[in-house]
């Protein structure tokens, strides 16, 4: 048993040396061949043959020589790696190149894959340069797309509307599917081109937005408004609205009946349980209400945790993992393995180009696996996205990394603050990227403006704040530590207040004091932006699931935030902590 235990360890060290020894010679060949270095690139890239990324030894190849390599060498690529994401990815270029040099009868020539649209655009206008009537049926889904599609396309959609094969009925379609996509401006622009029935559909989306968004000011006949919707375009949103219309004035026995209304799909999330629940209690039926709570406090969740404080129950946490035989799914998804050791050599583009072709062809069973094997690796940002959009939350190894620990725990300590609310923060903002930038400029782990960056960083003596330094982990934290700092200074340590000023500015917090209702739950409920209410309470559950993976005392959200103006515990007393079970 001993000599076959060192025997295996022995080949598994065998192993990875072999793989090191490959990684170090593909760097060196990628710089050669980055630099023009074709002798050195050339010279090295027989040892590389076996190795899991020789596909992209082939590939850089071809792509310095793509103005003078024969189509009979490009082909043979493509026969050779056919399926493979860098068989597309060069077909790309190819065909892109073959269309600048006029080449349209050769271009014409390749098929893509459906989801590579504008190397379909691409060979479907050499189609057209070459004299061939392009279908508009069995290409349809190009023009059935709820967002824009490339530029490339453009002369592909003028030809079907020329042809008739695109009128008003098609625009009709397309802008249904826009509003599916909740791309309402889109949706308006097509709509002047589509037919009548489609021109009052969207009219009638135009009037829920505007609607919602009356709603959202809580102004006076905002529920009529709402009410006054066609039933074809109420939804989900709209009977949350009106039912957020009860909370915000406390008409508890009209929030029951809203509530009530709702599709047993939407009456049964954790949100609206939770409101039932309160909506019952304070119209005196105890008892309906802690069974509405006891149903809510399973979830691992801001609404779950809530209800399990109300009840003075043990929150619920249930930890779930899986095995994985790493040599079996590697031979289903090889992706997944270049995805992998094309991050150890820093391609990170080519990375994300292998992990997206294999979660595309993956069932969730195999969704799961490619997460957690993602997390394993350090790639969180993979693991925290594609477990949330299975809506898989019970992974949490893979969901809640304890990255940049250190820092953390230093700044927190210098600045007042509990670890697990610094990583609720970070959590929420960035999923712990610390190269993240916002469409606004926000960066960092933290996400910090950095006008906002320079100003904390003045405060504490942190130096000059640039760009640069602010996608460094240890300066980032340092800042939105302080930031949180003053933030808690400005609105004497309330919770709710703090993070909602840390998503949408101070200015809104003072001014939401003004408007929505103080009690704690309440005012959580009746925040007029959509993601700051989200943040908010994504803030409080990921802190309490910090707490728990951090091994510290799980502390009640209960007790954690209190009603708008009073330092006292919402629920029960201040800093209360819980046990965690798993109440499944």
């Amino acid at each position: 048993m001993k000599i076959l235990s060192i025997i295996f360890f022995l080949g598994i060290s065998i192993a990875a040396h072999a793989g090191t020894q490959q990684r170090q010679l593909y760097k060196k060949a990628l710089d050669a061949i980055n630099k023009g270095d074709l002798i050195t690139f050339e010279s090295l890239a027989p040892s590389l043959k076996g190795y899991v990324l020789y596909p992209y030894v082939e590939y850089h190849r071809l792509r310095v020589k793509l103005a003078n390599v024969s189509k009979s060498k490009i082909d043979a690529f493509f026969t050779k790696y056919q399926g493979q994401p860098i068989a597309n990815h060069l077909k790309s270029k190819w065909v892109k190149h073959l269309l600048n040099k006029s080449r349209f009868a050769e271009a014409s020539s390749y098929s893509a894959p459906n989801h590579a649209t504008t190397l379909r655009c691409n060979i479907l206008f050499a189609k057209l340069k070459s004299g061939i009537d392009i279908q508009y049926l069995p290409n349809k889904d190009l023009w059935l797309y709820g967002k824009s599609r490339p530029d490339a396309c453009n002369p592909v959609f003028e030809y079907w509307k020329s042809k008739g094969y695109i009128g008003q009925v098609a625009y009709g379609k397309r802008a249904k599917l826009a509003v599916g996509e909740n791309n309402l401006k889109f949706a308006q622009k097509l709509a002047l081109k589509s037919d009548a029935a489609s021109k009052n559909l969207i009219a009638a989306h135009v009037r829920k937005k505007q609607a919602i968004s009356r709603a959202k000011s809580f102004a006076a006949g905002s529920y009529a408004t709402l009410a006054a919707l066609p039933s074809s375009v109420v939804d989900d949103k709209v009977r949350e609205w009106k039912a957020r219309q009860f909370i915000h004035s406390g008409s508890w026995d009209r929030l029951k009946k809203e509530i009530e209304k709702m599709p047993a799909k939407q009456q049964a999330e954790d949100i609206w349980q939770y409101w039932l629940a309160r909506a019952y209690a304070r119209l005196g039926n105890k008892n309906q209400a802690r069974s509405l709570y006891r149903q809510a406090a399973k979830n691992s969740s801001f609404y779950g945790f809530l209800s399990a404080d109300r009840l003075g129950e043990n929150y619920s946490i249930c930890k779930k993992n899986k095995s994985i035989n790493l040599k079996q799914f590697y031979q289903k998804f090889p992706e997944i393995e270049r995805a992998f050791e094309l991050r150890h050599v820093g391609s990170d583009y080519f990375a994300g180009m292998e992990w997206t072709h294999a979660i595309r062809r993956m069932q969730n069973a195999d969704i799961i696996k490619a997460s957690l094997l993602a997390g394993r690796q350090g790639w969180y940002l993979k693991s925290i996205l594609a477990l949330g959009k299975i809506r898989e939350f019970q992974y949490y190894d893979a969901r809640f990394p304890l990255l940049y620990k250190n820092s953390i725990m230093r700044y927190s300590k210098a600045r007042g603050l509990d670890p697990a609310f610094t990583y609720g923060i970070a959590r929420t903002e960035s999923a712990l990227r610390p190269d993240a930038v916002s469409p606004v400029g926000a960066r960092g782990l933290m996400q910090l403006m950095p006008a906002t960056a320079r100003s904390v960083a003045k405060k504490y003596g942190s130096g000059t704040v640039t760009n640069a330094k602010l996608i460094q982990p240890d300066f980032n934290v340092s800042l939105g530590t302080g930031y949180l700092d003053q933030m808690s200074k400005r609105w004497n340590g309330q919770l709710i207040l703090m993070i909602a000023s840390y998503n949408a500015g101070p200015h809104r917090g003072a001014k939401w004091i003004k408007i929505l209702p103080h009690e704690a739950d309440r005012f959580i409920a009746s925040i007029p932006f959509d993601e700051t209410r989200k943040y908010v309470t994504r803030v409080l559950d990921y802190t309490t699931m910090y707490n728990w993976i951090l091994g510290r005392p799980v502390k009640r959200i209960g007790g954690r935030i209190s009603n708008i103006g009073s330092n006292k515990a919402f629920i029960g007393n201040k800093n209360a902590t819980t046990q965690v079970v798993c109440k499944n």
